[in-house]
């Protein structure tokens, strides 16, 4: 007797487990990722690289324009009242300035005159400008010297004004005021300190500019050109290379700091050669 043959039925069939697909990446897929990644990171820290020198140089430019007004200001103001003196009210007082010989109806006898009110040095490390006027104590306006510091009106010696402009040995932009001993520093990183004195020209009545020595009469200067050129503090300049010029057009090495010449020229307002 034939035992019958069960057929498994095809719902209770086991199919074979199928492998499974790998999922990972290729080498070069890998390669493209991490070269893309790198890209990233360069251009990310190249920004802000940028971003750090651009604001050191910003802040650099206005540092130099700031300290380059505070000289002109400081020069500026005491040219403007270079040479002034006060107005004598009274006709028999002491006459002192203008006049260099004995003149007949003085009663006061042989007038001394003034000091010249601008007058200056030429030397290589940095020239030198004295500026010269004559406080008026009657004035109801405060008049000091270029630190600020007013004279003393009951002391005679005191009245007449003397400020005296130069560059340090080490780079600071110096004034030295009436009474002060020494010289005060007011400006740092100061590469260069140049002046000019504009004298007119008899022949062509045309204004032309002098270093000190130039010319023979301090009392026909009637303006005063200032140049100064000062360097910043970083080293961070991306313009490494660029080579610069300087006040009389020489041409100063880029060390990667920032450098700029600034200048400005003042009209005397009390010129000697008209009193």
């Amino acid at each position: 007797m034939r035992t019958p043959r069960h057929h498994p039925s095809p719902h209770a069939r086991h199919s074979a487990p199928k492998r499974r697909a790998q999922a990972g990446v290729s080498l070069i897929e890998l390669m493209v990722g991490i070269t893309v990644g790198m890209l990233v990171s360069v251009a990310a820290v190249g920004t802000l690289v940028y971003n750090r020198v651009s604001s050191t140089m910003v802040a650099d430019t206005v540092a130099l324009q700031q300290d380059a007004a505070t000289v002109m200001r400081m020069i500026g103001r005491q040219l403007k009242q270079t040479g002034a003196v006060p107005v004598v009210n009274d006709p028999l007082a002491p006459l002192k300035f203008g006049y260099q010989d004995t003149y007949l109806g003085l009663p006061q006898g042989t007038p001394t005159p003034a000091p010249v009110s601008v007058d200056g040095t030429n030397v290589a490390s940095g020239d030198t400008l004295r500026v010269s006027y004559t406080y008026n104590p009657n004035q109801a306006a405060t008049v000091g010297d270029c630190m600020g510091e007013s004279p003393d009106p009951t002391i005679p010696a005191e009245r007449d004004i003397i400020n005296t402009f130069s560059r340090g040995v080490d780079g600071q932009f110096l004034c030295q005021g009436t009474n002060q001993p020494n010289a005060q520093p007011v400006v740092n990183n100061v590469e260069e300190l140049q002046f000019w004195y504009a004298v007119r020209d008899p022949a062509t009545n045309q204004l032309r500019y002098f270093e000190a020595g130039g010319f023979a009469d301090w009392t026909t200067v009637e303006a005063v050109q200032v140049c100064i050129r000062l360097a910043g503090t970083s080293g961070n300049n991306p313009t490494v290379g660029v080579a610069s010029t300087g006040c009389t057009g020489q041409a100063v090495a880029d060390d990667g700091r920032i450098r700029r010449v600034f200048r400005q020229v003042f009209t005397l307002r009390n010129l000697q050669s008209q009193g």
